[in-house]
């Protein structure tokens, strides 16, 4: 279980490379002005995990728009994260296990995280995972979306979908399957951490090989939350991205697992008549 969620957390599916080689694609044809870019990302890492090729670096600065999952640049972004943060109804997480293992996860959270219990009573569970898997980490972690922010400062960032879009995800998947996610992981740290670490080897290496082992005994029950968190996400974002790109170059940055299979970005802009060009 834990390596089927973590792969959907970072949106690397079992389509990622199964058609396509690389992370970085350039956009063409269909009467485009300039080229635009696709890259694929993971949305955690450890410092020093990936570093950014010169010819990365010059498509960034290059591009007149940046394009993310959301509007990373929104400076209302944590206001609205407030917002919806909380599970909805009048569940706490203390329903959703037994009092001997919420009284160990809220000491965990206290001691660990600094979280006294109404910081996090009624947060969703995923979110709670996100901090602690942090925490685990033996590294100074860094979103590579923010890198690339870093390096094209100054240029427009747009979002292909809203916060309380992607937040309302999270309600697909019952709060009772998040928390007993979270307890798992806290209940064998090594085994998180390793499979982490294995997840990051593989995205560097561009071959998924080694994750995919573990997803095919346990795809049934997660399809449907699969099928809401990628691919009715890929085909929503291909009218936004046709609006970017027809207008000024853009350099596209999503989750690696939303680039390929036939349900991926990748298939469905060749769909719509465009070059897709390997470039790394």
């Amino acid at each position: 279980m834990i390596r089927v969620i973590s792969m959907l957390l970072f949106f690397l599916s079992n389509t990622v490379f199964a058609q396509e080689k690389g992370l970085l694609f350039e956009i063409s044809g269909n009467d485009l002005q300039k080229p635009s870019y696709l890259f694929g990302t993971m949305h955690l890492l450890c410092e020093g995990d990936f570093e950014m090729s010169e010819e990365m670096i010059s498509k960034i600065k290059s591009s007149e728009i940046l394009a993310m999952e959301m509007d990373l640049d929104d400076p209302t972004m944590a206001f609205k994260m407030m917002g919806k943060m909380k599970m909805k109804g009048d569940t706490s997480l203390s329903d959703l296990m037994q009092e001997a293992r919420y009284d160990s996860l809220r000491s965990y959270l206290k001691d660990s995280l600094n979280l006294p219990p109404m910081m996090f009573q009624k947060t969703k569970p995923f979110l709670i995972y996100s901090l602690v898997l942090t925490k685990l980490l033996p590294c100074k972690t860094l979103m590579l979306e923010n890198e690339i922010m870093k390096i094209g400062k100054g240029k427009k960032v747009v979002g292909l979908e809203t916060l309380d879009f992607q937040m309302d995800l999270m309600d697909k998947l019952s709060y009772q399957v998040q928390a007993d996610y979270l307890l798992e992981t806290l209940a064998d740290k090594q085994k998180s951490i390793q499979e982490f670490k294995e997840m990051t080897e593989a995205y560097k290496k561009r071959d998924l090989d080694i994750l995919l082992k573990s997803i095919d005994a346990e795809k049934g029950m997660m399809a449907d939350f699969e099928n809401e968190m990628l691919h009715k996400r890929n085909l929503a974002w291909i009218p936004e991205i046709k609006k970017l790109i027809s207008d000024k170059s853009t350099f596209i940055a999503v989750g690696a697992g939303h680039l390929g299979g036939d349900k991926g970005v990748l298939q469905l802009l060749k769909n719509e008549g465009f070059t897709i060009k390997t470039i790394e």
